[in-house]
């Protein structure tokens, strides 16, 4: 039975491993090998803890991860502010003042999420979450953004 299981679980990855190169020739310049612009970077970090904290920010006994994380994220945030894309998809002075206006508001919901768990108020915190999660999606709208 445990045999079974092992290979029920190696099919996949093995199938996975096959396709990956061939997925990754089609890219081209597009291949996870490439070198990621600074902000690309500092959004993959606040996409990684949002996910995190969406699983896990009511939960009481990882408090202390969730303030990590809403932190690490704050950081990222503080971060993505200073940067621009890549020249060619430089922004528009509009546009700049736009993004940097949005990821204070970012900043903002942030604070009310690490203010509600040092109160220990979870229900309020996964609401704020929720409020990150919903800035997200209209920033990465707005700015014509998939998701990751």
């Amino acid at each position: 039975m445990k045999l079974r299981h092992l290979l029920l679980l190696l099919i996949p990855l093995a199938a996975f491993g096959f396709a990956q190169p061939v997925c990754a020739a089609d890219k081209g310049a597009h291949s996870h090998g490439e070198d990621e612009s600074p902000l690309h970077e500092a959004m993959k970090t606040m996409g990684r803890a949002l996910r995190k904290l969406n699983r896990q920010i009511d939960d009481p006994a990882l408090i202390d991860s969730s303030k990590e994380l809403l932190a690490r994220m704050k950081a990222a945030t503080e971060t993505a502010k200073g940067l621009e894309p890549s020249p060619e998809n430089a922004w528009t002075g509009a546009e700049k003042a736009d993004f940097r206006k949005r990821l204070e508001a970012v900043i903002v919901t942030i604070d009310k999420a690490e203010q509600a768990l040092a109160e220990g108020e979870f229900d309020v915190a996964k609401e704020r979450v929720a409020d990150l999660t919903r800035e997200k999606k209209a920033g990465h709208e707005e700015f014509d953004v998939g998701d990751d």
